[in-house]
């Protein structure tokens, strides 16, 4: 029995066949490595942008709840100043900036651009015989040494006139080695309570008569 071995360029034609089989399967492999990792990296990203996207949508709903407390919170203040008539100041004490809110400046007869956003303009407006009392208190409260800053004094309004006020503030805002950088407050006008209140004195000391004894 004879058999002949077909040669291809000198090289016998089926070990090229297995050679070239071979070849292919070793890539074909390869590729399928390489598509198996291509497709594990695609499911790891998957994932991880599920889970950006869950923190996302979370950080998001958090933030909405968040403002709408907040803006809650501001209309529940609002109504609170609004219907206590109770004006609103703000002072950076690094600066020295200090803005007043509409209610505030219009107590004293003027407009939010009128005063000078600074805390000198209160001062040049408190009664020099009130000052040291304010400067006292307020710096008590500065140093630690008050929880908080109150304090009645007169101020001197746009047409002239003194007129009394309450002022109470607190410091909201620190930095890190302790110090303060942020007071704010409210202002209230008790001028008519101050009136009745002198009104008062001059009846229990017989300055004036009573109103309420005139009949007697």
């Amino acid at each position: 029995m004879s058999s002949s071995l077909n040669m291809w360029e000198g090289t016998p034609a089926a070990l090229c066949l297995m050679t070239d089989i071979s070849e292919r399967k070793r890539g074909e492999e390869e590729l399928q490595r390489y598509h198996d990792r291509l497709e594990g990296l695609v499911k790891e990203r998957a994932i991880e942008l599920e889970t950006t996207n869950l923190a996302l949508i979370k950080e998001i709903e958090d933030r909405k709840r968040s403002e709408k407390a907040l803006h809650e919170s501001e209309q529940r203040l609002e109504l609170a100043l609004k219907g206590g008539a109770l004006g609103l100041w703000d002072w950076n004490l690094t600066t020295g900036r200090a803005v007043w809110d509409e209610r505030a400046t219009q107590m004293l007869g003027y407009g939010v651009d009128e005063m000078e956003p600074q805390v000198r303009t209160w001062k040049v407006l408190v009664h020099p015989d009130d000052w040291h009392n304010v400067s006292n208190i307020l710096n008590g409260h500065i140093s630690g040494q008050l929880h908080f800053f109150e304090a009645r004094y007169r101020m001197r309004s746009k047409s002239g006139q003194w007129r009394w006020y309450q002022g109470c503030g607190k410091i909201v805002e620190y930095d890190p080695e302790g110090r303060p950088l942020q007071m704010s407050g409210t202002v209230f006008d008790i001028n008519e309570q101050k009136q009745s209140e002198e009104n008062l004195k001059s009846c229990r000391g017989d300055t004036f008569p009573c109103p309420e004894n005139s009949d007697r």
